[in-house]
């Protein structure tokens, strides 16, 4: 991950590690180690929705539009995400009291 991070970095890109980390180790290796466990589904945090469609799973945003995560989901295999549980999909994010003291 660290690897195409650092060299699309020094060539002047905006690299995206967290889209390529979720498909090669959560959606990858965490995803074949549940399996392994028995598990039938992986459950995330991300604010994204997976719907059944007749053409099979789709990606859509959360109902939280100020947190969306659908867009580092988008190079995760349909296939992988068919087997994601998503919780915090219909859910807004609390809102955090402010830091105190005020300038921390």
């Amino acid at each position: 991950m660290i690897a195409p991070f650092a060299r699309a970095y020094a060539a002047g890109r905006t690299p995206n590690p967290c889209a390529a980390c979720n498909r090669e180790m959560k959606f990858g290796l965490l995803l074949e180690a549940a399996r392994a466990l028995g598990a039938v589904r992986l459950a995330t945090g991300h604010y994204a929705r997976l719907e059944e469609t007749d053409a099979g799973p789709a990606l859509f945003r959360g109902d939280d539009a100020s947190r969306d995560q659908s867009y580092f989901l988008t190079l995760v295999p349909l296939a992988a995400l068919g087997q994601a549980l998503f919780p915090m999909a219909r859910r807004a994010r609390p809102t955090m009291p402010p830091p105190w003291p005020p300038w921390a």
